[in-house]
């Protein structure tokens, strides 16, 4: 999973606390995504940006580790996707252009999050996702790699019994590997003290396990609200304008409903308007090469 620090705002926002910033969370989850995590949450300082991710999934373990994380720094998600047409981003060059403002970003408020990313999703504070998105469950897949060893065994013979003098070992060789989506105790005590610990209903635990690895069930409206995965009905653009005076609060005034695109709305929401320009946003279908999400 790669982590970007986006800056949507119009130029010359900083100078009146309308930049509209988020961290942008996509990809697979794997076992170095917490430690990436980290080191972008330290270079923010005291900073509380809101979280946007879209995963198709990955390593449950390191999903939870960045949950247990979020919820430490009292972060809060949701499920979108952050682009531009401008440049790739996950090219250096295009987040510096980025950092920079020299790039528009754009945020989609439709988004997909499976597998194991709603461990991720539960460690927010808040916790929230579009009507269009996708959040999915299945059942855990673990993979034993088998690995062949081989040694040079040094041995002296003492009163007809051999003596071990030295073992090293000298390569080793895939041997194959062997799948289950059985769970371990320990892996099942884990998962459920998490879930319990982020105040998400274990019934969403059930519902992986009733779901064949190579497919995917896409949780309900009345499933998401009966487990509590999501807090609240709203979607990743408005929270990304929510959540804005957490960092700066001598810099906005509170503010209610409001028009995005018209002439008298705040700096900060023209800025998201035309970050969520319509002809941007992509259709509320899983297929991400259909929606223009891949």
């Amino acid at each position: 999973m790669e982590f970007i620090v986006v800056h949507a705002g119009l130029r010359g926002c900083e100078a009146t606390g309308s930049c509209l910033d988020w961290i942008s969370a996509e990809g697979a989850i794997d076992d170095d995504s917490p430690s990436r995590l980290e080191k972008i949450l330290k270079g923010l300082g005291q900073r509380q940006l809101p979280i946007i991710v879209q995963s198709p999934g990955g390593r449950i373990e390191a999903a939870m580790r960045m949950g247990e994380i979020i919820r430490k720094r009292g972060l809060s998600i949701a499920v979108g996707h952050t682009f531009t047409r401008q440049c790739d981003l996950m090219e250096p060059a295009c987040q510096a252009k980025l950092q920079n403002r020299e790039v528009d970003a754009n945020l989609s408020p439709v988004g997909y999050c499976l597998s194991a990313c709603p461990f991720l999703l539960a460690g927010g504070v808040r916790r929230i996702a579009d009507n269009g998105s996708w959040i999915g469950v299945h059942q855990m897949t673990t993979i034993w790699q088998q690995v062949r060893v081989q040694y040079r065994i040094r041995y002296r013979v003492v009163n007809g019994h051999r003596e071990i003098i030295s073992r090293e070992e000298t390569g080793r060789s895939p041997a194959g590997q062997r799948k289950t989506t059985e769970v371990a105790p320990q892996h099942r005590a884990r998962m459920l003290g998490y879930l319990h610990k982020m105040g998400v209903n274990r019934s969403i635990f059930d519902l992986m396990l009733e779901t064949p690895a190579t497919s995917m069930h896409r949780m309900t409206t009345e499933e998401i609200w009966s487990v509590g995965i999501l807090t609240e009905t709203s979607n990743a653009a408005r929270l990304v304008m929510e959540e804005l005076p957490k960092w700066r609060p001598n810099r906005l005034q509170p503010f209610g409903p409001f028009d995005l695109r018209g002439p008298n709305a705040p700096t900060a929401s023209r800025a998201l308007a035309r970050a969520m320009s319509p002809r941007l946003l992509p259709c509320r279908s899983i297929d991400v090469r259909r929606c223009g999400l891949g």
